[in-house]
């Protein structure tokens, strides 16, 4: 019986000849969920897994249904993924690089709505970014940016 927001059965990965992940089966429920482990034991892996961006073998369940079921943008609007590294382009503003979690939503014309920038600023003032809106991505500190990706995930919903 599927319980979990997310349920892993027998999740494998394999890349190359190194096997990365070896049948990993379990639940992740509401709330909070820490991921922990030594370097180089596959905890980046499973969260590609997870995120939909990485090949596996077995089967993983969100909210029941089989995450290769779901669409690219239909997955976008219930899972966000903040990775460690990431390539910044130099030129765009925090506000606007938030704003791009909202990318699933946008209507037909490819326009951003009155209550997509709300849900922006929302996570921007949640997470006391919300000044450092017009500064570029480059032009802020590691923390801030982190404080900064995770509001790109909570407005992505």
């Amino acid at each position: 019986m599927l319980t979990g927001v997310l349920d892993l059965r027998s999740v494998g990965v394999t890349k190359g000849r190194k096997r990365i992940l070896e049948s990993v089966s379990c639940q992740f429920l509401d709330g909070l969920t820490y991921l922990i482990g030594l370097n180089g034991s596959g905890k980046t892996t499973l969260l590609r897994c997870l995120a939909g961006i990485a090949p596996y073998e077995g089967n993983i369940f969100l909210r029941q249904k089989e995450l290769r079921a779901y669409g690219q943008r239909s997955l976008a609007r219930r899972l966000a993924f903040v990775q460690q590294h990431i390539n910044l382009p130099a030129h765009i503003q925090t506000y606007d690089f938030v704003l791009m979690g909202r990318y699933p939503y946008l209507n037909w014309w490819g326009t951003y709505r009155a209550f997509d920038r709300a849900a922006c600023r929302a996570a921007m003032e949640r997470l006391e970014v919300w000044p450092l809106r017009e500064r570029r991505l480059t032009e802020i500190s590691g923390g801030e940016l982190q404080r900064v990706l995770l509001a790109r995930a909570l407005t992505q919903d």
